[in-house]
């Protein structure tokens, strides 16, 4: 597979990473758990400027939690940016991101959720891999396995490889394609935008928490009626979290594809309950469910 991709630099030890609030505002005992997290690893924090604002549901005016992402991309000591949390409010700022600045100064960015938003624009508008991972807010243990599994692959020590060992097979079979994917409320939102990639070709990875049923089924037939669906490869659904019975979300998502001949995987580690694992947007991957894994080469140079 060859695909028009450029990887961020790998994270190096003593890194300076910035921490920024692109959607909701997030308690500052959280923050500072998941800072302090971070420099236990031996890491640089800085916080953007407006972090620790609040405007209704929002981390501050628009402008400012795009001022601190804009500053994040530009400033040449930092390596990787992470999100505070994910809420509401990334798809407001993608009109203002500096993604010129992006493309040329590549470094890692991180989250997930609301943040699916900005994942997915920096890598349609600049080509960088951007990773699908938990934010600062679950970072309130440096030994967090969600944490050790994102600073593993950031920081280059080994391919990127999802284990499915506890995850469940809805239709077999061993496929190629770039990685995309995240909060399905958000791609829904986004999908035929000039902020999110084509889906063609891809393995779609899908999650979301506190939606019920009905809203899952509206969203899935929205990529149905958008011609979305039928050009994904394979599907991988992650934790519907609070979405109700794991049995009826596995069936709707077969009875909606029951005419797509492609592999499906459900419960896969990742979204937002307590296995949130890694992955990287715009990454060519081999789904194999025989094997029980989604694996590719290493994210990061």
């Amino acid at each position: 597979m060859t695909f028009h991709m450029i990887k961020p630099p790998k994270l190096m030890p003593g890194a300076t990473i910035a921490v920024v609030a692109p959607g909701g505002s997030i308690d500052p005992v959280q923050l500072t758990r998941g800072i302090s997290a971070l420099e236990s690893l031996g890491y640089k924090v800085i916080v953007g400027e407006h972090v620790y604002k609040a405007k209704g549901y929002l981390a501050g005016q628009d402008s400012e939690r795009l001022n601190d992402l804009n500053q994040a991309i530009q400033d040449r000591d930092v390596q990787a940016i992470f999100c505070a949390r994910g809420g509401y409010g990334s798809m407001r700022l993608l009109q203002g991101v500096d993604y010129k600045a992006f493309a040329s100064r590549a470094k890692i960015f991180v989250g997930f959720s609301d943040i699916t938003a900005l994942l997915h624009a920096f890598y349609h508008r600049s080509k960088v891999i951007t990773f699908h991972g938990p934010v600062l807010k679950n970072f309130q243990d440096p030994d967090d396995p969600n944490l050790k599994a994102l600073v593993q692959i950031i920081t280059g020590e080994a391919q990127w490889r999802m284990e499915l060992d506890q995850a469940r097979v809805l239709r077999p079979g061993k496929v190629e394609g770039k990685v995309l994917g995240g909060n399905l409320s958000m791609i829904t939102s986004l999908v035929g935008t000039p902020y999110f990639p084509s889906l063609e070709g891809c393995i779609l990875f899908i999650e979301d928490t506190n939606e019920p049923l009905y809203r899952i089924d509206r969203m899935l037939m929205s990529l149905r009626f958008k011609g979305s669906l039928a050009k994904v490869n394979g599907i991988m659904a992650g934790e519907f979290h609070s979405c109700g019975n794991n049995n009826e979300v596995d069936s709707l998502l077969l009875e909606l594809t029951r005419d797509l001949n492609i592999p499906i995987i459900s419960g896969a580690p990742f979204g937002h309950g307590k296995r949130n694992l890694p992955f990287p947007i715009g990454m060519p991957a081999v789904l194999d469910t025989e094997r029980m894994i989604v694996r590719s080469e290493c994210p990061v140079r």
